[in-house]
């Protein structure tokens, strides 16, 4: 005579059977995750949260020019890393951007809203504990003031700073008849091409006055408006042949409200607690 088995034992066949299926059709469903800010492999990686400082640059996928000026005149990647600054570039989901996002790993896409900046600098907030950055939407570039000063200050203790100098600034040629070449500190004169951002030694020295000073030519200033009024710089007029372009110090417009708005999160990031953003 078989074995009897017990009741338990049939209530569980029953149950993998029919039963656990309709277990499973009754559940109700998690709600849907929202969409990331940030797609595929190109999300903020930790390494770039590494350095003290990191500069985000919004620019369309397509336009790559304005990256390599950049990347000419901040220098590559792992040049900038050694100096405590990493610069990425937020762009537009483009499939162009895959070969230079492989070849210099600073690329992010992103899904860029109306409040394409303001969702950048959140993001940056949420994955980066510290993020000191500048940031870049189509021709205005924003600056935080008081990261920079910091920046420039530390910079100035290490070791490395005459050798990378050029990272931090250079000179337009001087056949371009917009800023004469000179030398720095370290000797070397550093050009840049044309169209190239650029801060200027004297604009720096300005930066990390503590006192108002009029002792920049207006040849030499790349200081303008509400950055030159937090910097403490009294001559904020950039001479007019220079192209605009051509300095990393933008005006700031206080009458535009996405600028505004931009501005007061930098400034209020600075007067937290922990001193980050």
């Amino acid at each position: 005579m078989p074995k009897r088995r017990p009741l338990h034992f049939a209530l569980f066949l029953l149950f993998c059977g029919g039963g656990g299926a309709l277990f499973l059709r009754l559940r109700v469903a998690p709600p849907p995750a929202p969409p990331p800010l940030f797609l595929g492999r190109n999300s903020i990686p930790e390494s770039m949260c590494d350095p003290a400082y990191l500069a985000m640059v919004v620019v369309k996928g397509a336009d790559s020019s304005t990256r390599q000026l950049i990347r000419e005149t901040w220098g590559h990647p792992f040049h900038t890393h050694m100096l405590g600054l990493s610069v990425a570039y937020g762009v537009s989901v483009d499939e162009l951007a895959d070969l230079e996002s492989a070849m210099f790993g600073d690329l992010l896409h992103l899904q860029l809203g109306r409040d394409g900046p303001l969702d950048l600098l959140q993001a940056a907030r949420e994955a980066c504990r510290r993020p000191y950055f500048l940031v870049m939407l189509k021709k205005d570039v924003f600056v935080n003031t008081f990261a920079l000063v910091d920046f420039l200050k530390d910079l100035q203790k290490s070791p490395l700073f005459l050798q990378h100098r050029n990272v931090i600034w250079c000179h337009l040629r001087e056949a371009d008849h917009d800023v004469s070449a000179s030398n720095d500190a370290s000797g070397q004169t550093h050009h840049c091409l044309p169209g190239a951002f650029i801060t200027v030694p004297s604009a720096v020295d300005a930066i990390l006055l503590t006192e108002h000073s009029n002792n920049i030519s207006q040849t030499m200033t790349s200081v303008t408006g509400a950055l030159a009024k937090e910097a403490g710089v009294d001559l904020v007029q950039m001479e007019d042949r220079l192209n605009e372009k051509r300095t990393i110090f933008r005006h700031v417009d206080k009458d535009d409200k996405i600028t505004r708005d931009l501005w007061k999160k930098l400034i209020e990031g600075r007067l937290r607690k922990d001193g980050g953003l």
